[in-house]
């Protein structure tokens, strides 16, 4: 695959993984420019014809580029129709995965470190702040109109990456502890917090 437009265009770095869309052979990143990428993967016969000229796409074309309000550290998450991508404007962003166009976005009360997931028609994203204490917020989004469904605040960091599994989310924090949450929060159902840690704190 061809480089593609990231690096070719002078962006920012790129700090997190991309999210891999197999079905419509695409990819989307963001930079610490501040800028989402949707990209090809499919080429030749597979791929889309975004411009319409009856050709597919190379492979690592870009398809489209959207400006966002500020850095992006983390990876994107998708579903059927639009991207979700949280930015250090502190906003979570879903864009049409077609277009790129903005569809919504929400606030939020910190910064986000990990990334966004998406699960059951909801978007979760932890963030974090700093006022003189660790303070940690971890909220839900409906995924169709952006609502806040719940949010729940606690004195810890919360920089690592919530992740869905079998109807539930687990997610670790600062304070060594690893919860797990029901999806219709916002107090977790469980802790794991005497794990070990070695090295300093």
């Amino acid at each position: 695959m061809d480089p593609g437009p990231i690096n070719l265009l002078g962006s920012g770095q790129g700090f997190s993984s991309p999210a891999v869309d197999v079905e419509n052979d695409r990819l989307y990143v963001a930079d610490t420019s501040g800028k989402m990428y949707a990209m090809s993967l499919g080429g030749d016969s597979d791929g889309w014809d975004n411009d319409g000229n009856g050709e597919a796409d190379d492979e690592g074309e870009r398809i489209w580029e959207v400006e966002l309000g500020g850095q992006v550290s983390a990876s994107p998450a998708f579903d059927s129709e639009k991207v979700y991508v949280s930015a250090w404007d502190q906003t979570t962003y879903a864009l049409n995965k077609i277009s790129g166009n903005i569809e919504w976005t929400v606030p939020l009360p910190g910064n986000p470190w990990g990334s966004v997931s998406y699960a059951d028609n909801m978007v979760f994203q932890n963030t974090f702040a700093w006022d003189g204490q660790r303070n940690g917020w971890f909220s839900a989004f409906n995924a169709e109109s952006g609502d806040e469904v719940w949010s729940f605040y606690q004195p810890e960091f919360m920089l690592s990456t919530p992740t869905p599994y079998n109807g539930k989310i687990i997610l670790g924090d600062s304070g060594y502890r690893i919860s797990l949450w029901g999806p219709d929060g916002p107090k977790p159902d469980l802790f794991i917090d005497d794990l070990t840690v070695t090295g300093d704190e």
